[in-house]
């Protein structure tokens, strides 16, 4: 490859970072080789969430040059890690690293140790993780740099539950970030230290943090802004988690977990067993099957308090239906399925199981008459939210 070529592919591919349009000429630039065409073009996909295609076009790259194979493998990388492809996004990090050495690209050599880094945290695998920062802090070359590591060392130790450690990088990385990160790593970063604060239980610092970027009106990252809002305030305020009617189409994580959480608080099973699958298929180092958060620092999020307050699975132990003293047989066979249901269950489901039969509308008020007896009865209260039926267990006498 001339020396032409790759000047013009360094001047469009700082276009490309730097969000300006004139980034798009590239297409029309007869003097610039299709090798660097089909980097360019990866880039656009990328850039469009078109993951797959970016594979695609980056694997019909075929050559033997160093710096291009490295920028091939390093945007592979990144498609994987969106696509959540972890080992395959681990070894084109590992390799493109190894290209980048034999041209002493250093700005290469630490973004691919930093994406690896990335892929073995979402896996679980936190040391493996830390080795990968330690080993891109040897190629720091600039405060965006510094800024980045410094924002994935405060994840790391998020991820450990030091969040006092985290907190204290995320200042660190702060007074970076006033001089030289762009908007977009801005934002990110703001979400992360919501994300530190809300582990840490600092929740009316998280608050203003999350209000003050709401009204900002800003369309990237604001998924997680919306869902952070929704979430937060839902936990202080005691109140339902609102329908997601904002995240569809958006970062599949995050948009899954609102949705699953709405769903399990409303009884629907079958979707939320079908989205937590999807999480655990996703997050094979976070959670696992049977709603089970395997991740102690995970549980300590938004998400997990959450799924706890909803599930509450250790305390139903507390519960003994034999010294309740329900008199009745289908009010005991209701409390009873209550108790032993992980979700909140459907009055329709209720009905079908206390009395042993196809649900029709007519049952509604001898269910809701039943309902009304066994609140004034009994030492607990049952929670109704949209008709999904749950014993309210910090109310057990």
């Amino acid at each position: 490859m001339s020396n032409q070529e790759l000047d013009l592919y360094e001047k469009y591919k700082a276009l490309y970072l730097a969000n300006d349009k004139r980034f798009l000429r590239f297409s029309k630039n007869t003097a610039l080789g299709i090798q660097y065409k089909r980097l360019l073009n990866a880039r656009v996909y990328l850039r469009n969430k078109q993951w797959n295609e970016a594979v695609e076009t980056l694997n019909n790259i075929t050559t033997q040059d160093p710096y291009i194979k490295g920028e091939k493998l390093f945007l592979l990388g990144s498609a994987h890690l969106y696509l959540h492809n972890y080992h395959e996004a681990i070894l084109a990090c590992i390799e493109c690293v190894n290209e980048y050495k034999i041209v002493g690209f250093t700005q290469g050599i630490f973004n691919g140790h930093y994406n690896a880094s990335v892929a073995y945290e979402n896996m679980g695998q936190m040391d493996a993780s830390l080795t990968h920062l330690e080993e891109a802090e040897k190629y720091l070359s600039n405060n965006n740099d510094r800024f980045t590591l410094l924002r994935a060392l405060a994840c790391y130790h998020s991820g450990k539950c030091e969040f006092d450690t985290a907190l204290i990088f995320l200042e660190r990385a702060a007074k970076l970030s006033q001089h030289e990160s762009d908007e977009i790593d801005k934002l990110i970063f703001e979400t992360v230290y919501i994300e530190t604060l809300i582990k840490a239980e600092k929740y009316e610092q998280a608050l203003v943090m999350v209000k003050n970027l709401y009204q900002r009106k800003l369309n990237r990252e604001r998924y997680k802004i919306l869902y952070y809002k929704n979430l937060l305030e839902s936990l202080l305020n005691g109140k339902n988690i609102l329908p997601n009617t904002d995240l569809q189409g958006e970062i599949l994580q995050y948009s899954l977990k609102w949705d699953l959480l709405a769903l399990l608080q409303t009884g629907d099973k079958c979707q939320a067993l079908e989205k937590w699958n999807r999480l655990v298929q996703l997050f094979p180092g976070l959670y696992a099957a049977n709603f089970e958060i395997t991740n102690e620092s995970e549980k300590k999020t938004l998400f997990g308090k959450h799924l706890n307050r909803i599930l509450k699975p250790e305390l139903k132990a507390t519960v003994n239906i034999d010294q309740l003293q329900i008199k009745s047989k289908i009010g005991k066979r209701l409390i009873q399925t209550l108790l032993e249901s992980k979700f909140p269950v459907r009055k329709e489901d209720l009905i079908e199981d206390i009395w042993n039969t196809a649900y029709e509308p007519n049952f509604d008020a001898r269910f809701y008459k039943l309902i009304e007896r066994l609140k004034k009865q009994l030492p607990i209260k049952i929670q109704n939210t949209n008709n999904a039926y749950q014993i309210q267990f910090d109310t057990v006498a």
